[in-house]
């Protein structure tokens, strides 16, 4: 196993960095190291924890100052980050849609590649995902509403100097990304995808957990079916 250093972010967060020790043995260390200027032991064998993807918590932790603007949706305004790249400002924009259950912290390690490539880039949000505007019962739609969010964002960088829209989503973001490509009014503007974990059917991702989790296996394959 690779042990690794790890950096204090919160009262219950720890950043992985890079490996400290390594070792053959297949049982987990008894205790990772401390993280850098942490005066509390970082994670010990027998706590509880979770992976997460939000590896970045802030724009400030990839050196990024944030122009905080709001995208004109059918369900009312929605915030979101504008980023221009450092230097010379860029036509060249990047839209960066987060995946399910994920805010827009979820994306920054994207924008960081893109603010290296001199890329503009704009960070949404959605409806319902606890920074945009609460709809309905506010619940996801899986996308399907989704959508026209990112018509929104689009729209937005249209009307602020985008020459050209890279589309750089994740997860369910990126099968937003994919669903609003297909739009053929949209090819002039829309020149590039990038799709990080895309989901391609949403029968296989929810059927998924069924395969270790016998209890979940029930629940999905009925709502499959429903």
């Amino acid at each position: 196993m690779t042990a690794t250093d790890t950096t204090h972010i919160g009262p219950s967060k720890r950043r992985l960095g890079s490996a400290v020790e390594r070792s053959r043995r297949s049982r987990a260390a008894s205790r990772w190291p401390r993280g850098r200027g942490e005066s509390e032991p970082g994670v010990v064998a027998g706590q509880r924890a979770f992976w997460s993807g939000t590896y970045f918590q802030t724009q400030a932790d990839v050196d990024l100052q944030a122009i905080d603007v709001e995208t004109q949706t059918d369900v009312g305004a929605t915030p979101a980050w504008l980023l221009p790249p450092q230097g010379q400002p860029s036509t060249a924009w990047v839209i960066h849609i987060h995946g399910f259950g994920s805010t827009r912290a979820g994306t920054l390690r994207g924008v960081q590649l893109a603010s290296e490539s001199a890329l503009t880039s704009l960070v949404v949000t959605d409806r319902n995902d606890g920074e945009g505007p609460k709809v309905g019962k506010c619940r996801s739609e899986l996308g399907v509403a989704e959508v026209d969010d990112v018509r929104a964002a689009v729209d937005y960088a249209r009307e602020h100097g985008s020459s050209t829209v890279i589309l750089l989503g994740w997860s369910m973001g990126a099968a937003i990304a994919r669903q609003f490509a297909a739009d053929p009014k949209l090819r002039a503007i829309i020149t590039g995808l990038v799709l990080e974990s895309p989901i391609l059917g949403w029968f296989a991702a929810i059927k998924a957990p069924g395969r270790v989790c016998p209890v979940t296996s029930f629940v999905t394959s009925d709502g499959v079916n429903i």
